[in-house]
C-alpha cells in the first residue's frame, strides 16, 4: 500500500505527502482505534510504513504521537 492508497482510504483523499506522515497518522490509529480489528489494520500499515522510514525518523514520529496524544 503507498502513502496516497493509505491517505486515500483514511481521508477519501491523499493529503499526506510523505511516509513519514503516514507512518505517524498509522501510529496514533493504532491507539486510538475504536476496535479491535481497526486498531490490526493500523499496526499492519504502522509496519508496513516503518519501512519506509529512517531509524531517526521511526523515533521522531513516535516521540512526536505520544507527544500530540498526551498533550489531548
Amino acid at each position: 500500500m503507498t502513502t496516497q492508497t493509505f491517505t486515500e482510504n483514511i481521508y477519501g483523499t491523499s493529503q499526506l505527502k510523505s511516509s513519514f506522515e503516514a507512518y505517524k497518522l498509522a501510529l496514533k490509529l493504532c491507539v486510538t482505534a475504536p476496535d479491535e480489528v481497526k486498531k490490526n489494520k493500523a499496526l499492519e500499515i504502522a509496519e508496513m510504513l516503518e519501512k519506509q522510514v529512517s531509524e531517526t525518523g521511526i523515533e521522531q514520529a513516535r516521540n512526536e504521537v505520544e507527544k500530540e496524544l498526551t498533550d489531548d
